[in-house]
């Protein structure tokens, strides 16, 4: 079987319907009161607010949809979190949760959120775990209202949050999650169950690598066919991205059971097109009739001109050419309007249209010439 050209239109529109059941919220603690201070979380901000909303040419989100917290306490956290979660009037919400900050294990083995006031036991021997928000804590809130976690973690293990040398183990992230939300969930964590993540001067490796993807686009062969990014489409670039930097390799899962989620235009897709070709002008001049109008059958287009004019004739109706209507069946073919002009001479067309992906409306591309038939 051809592999399509094109992701279908069904699977964008779907894909985009998602959008508007979508909360993105990011959360970054660079300063902390008692805590080692960050360099990289308010780089990471700054790149993640381009990824979701500040950049017109990548971002999908509307501003209303995007929540940014800089530095926030544990108090600003949970009420933000628990205000989303009481809003919800729709189960089956999606919440992309991007952080960038110190995160700990739980002496319960837990992962752990610290935000700017996280403070640390006795002799600075790890964090006082009332302090810090715990995955659990989260994963339940959002499961109370049916609402489908993805979680963005740039999430860096210092001595002074996780002092007995525990990795950043994504496993104390995902059990929470796989047990409140089965597989209709999301993890893209910064560290893997064996290596930590690494905070630089210029933003979190993870957070840079993220940015650079999508900046750059998905260009591969499935990739290119995409007009957005999707989740499920970041793993295996993530991981060359950060096997090319030299830094520790990422952790992506999206659950079976979650819905095509996109999180930022694809500038690498290359959006289906159509130019005016020979054997289209000869269908016009077929129903033309040299001034005498006439409707013809589509199995003549075969006869006469061949198979590609027989396969291919419906484009001819295509916005913004509009050349060629059903005539009473969608078997009989003729000129509209704008065809009969366009036969004279007397209308000039774009050569190439493409198709909108977003919208599956056709326009004249950019930059393209228009023609008239004896141009053809």
């Amino acid at each position: 079987m051809t592999r399509p050209r094109h992701m279908p239109q069904d699977t964008v529109d779907q894909a985009l319907t998602i959008l508007d059941r979508t909360t993105v919220m990011l959360a970054g603690v660079a300063d902390y009161d008692e805590l080692p201070s960050l360099n990289g979380p308010s780089w990471d901000m700054e790149m993640a607010a381009e990824i979701f909303v500040e950049n017109q040419d990548i971002s999908l989100f509307d501003s209303s949809r995007v929540v940014e917290l800089a530095n926030p306490t544990n108090a600003i956290f949970r009420d933000t979190m628990a205000s989303y979660t009481q809003a919800r009037s729709a189960r089956g919400d999606l919440l992309i949760l991007y952080f960038s900050g110190h995160g700990c294990i739980l002496p319960s083995g837990s992962f752990g959120f610290c935000l700017k006031d996280t403070r640390l036991a006795i002799d600075s021997a790890g964090v006082l775990p009332i302090t810090v928000v715990s995955i659990d804590d989260l994963v339940s809130t959002l499961a109370a209202s049916d609402v489908h976690p993805v979680f963005i973690l740039d999430a860096c293990f210092s001595s002074a949050t996780s002092p007995q040398g525990t990795p950043a183990a994504t496993s104390t992230v995902e059990e929470p999650l796989r047990r409140e939300n089965a597989e209709s969930y999301a993890l893209l964590a910064s560290s893997s169950s064996y290596s930590a993540s690494i905070d630089t001067p210029d933003g979190g490796a993870f957070t840079q690598a993220l940015h650079s993807i999508v900046l750059s686009g998905l260009s591969d062969a499935t990739g290119k066919r995409s007009p957005f990014v999707t989740l499920g489409q970041l793993a295996a670039p993530l991981q060359e991205e950060l096997s090319r930097m030299g830094v520790p390799l990422s952790r992506c899962y999206v659950g079976r059971d979650l819905p095509v989620l996109p999180i930022a235009k694809n500038l690498a897709f290359r959006p289906q097109s159509e130019s005016f070709a020979p054997y289209m002008r000869q269908i016009i001049e077929l129903l033309w009739q040299d001034g005498t109008p006439s409707a013809e059958k589509i199995s003549t287009f075969s006869e006469i001109i061949g198979q590609g004019a027989y396969a291919n004739h419906s484009k001819l109706s295509y916005e913004p050419w509009d050349l060629v209507e059903d005539a009473g069946s969608n078997r009989v073919r003729r000129l509209t309007s704008r065809g009969r002009r366009f036969a004279q001479g007397k209308l000039p067309i774009p050569k190439t249209i493409t198709r909108d992906p977003f919208t599956g409306e056709w326009r004249a591309a950019d930059r393209t010439e228009m023609i008239r038939i004896e141009d053809v």
